[in-house]
């Protein structure tokens, strides 16, 4: 077999799908990262990270358009305060006469 077909072998393919998959996750994970920040109000420090790192994924993809749509500019003026609001409000220690929820979502404690 030549070395034309190498990339057909089950071992590289194997390879590429593993490579394939792990793209593909980190790009959902940013692309829902993005648009969680204007659907939820309440991120913990272990997602900080991701956020930020969605911020620089999505200021990258519109410093690569030509000519982007104005209301991309106005959505990744919002990404980037929401990020930073967000960011502040999880690093802060808030004074509660109680233990914080896991989450504010959902009031199950009534």
């Amino acid at each position: 077999m030549s070395k034309a077909f190498d990339f057909l072998k089950l071992v590289n393919l194997k390879r590429y799908a593993r490579i394939s998959l792990f793209v593909a996750k980190w790009l959902m994970r940013l692309l829902s990262a993005s648009i969680e920040i204007y659907l939820h109000w309440n991120f913990g420090r272990r997602y900080v990270p991701t956020l930020l790192a969605a911020l620089i994924f999505a200021t990258v993809c519109v410093w690569l358009v030509r000519q982007p749509a104005p209301p991309t500019a106005l959505f990744l003026v919002g990404l980037w305060s929401m990020a930073f609001y967000h960011t502040v409000y999880a690093f802060t220690r808030r004074r509660l006469p109680v233990a914080e929820p896991h989450t504010l979502c959902c009031d199950l404690a009534h």
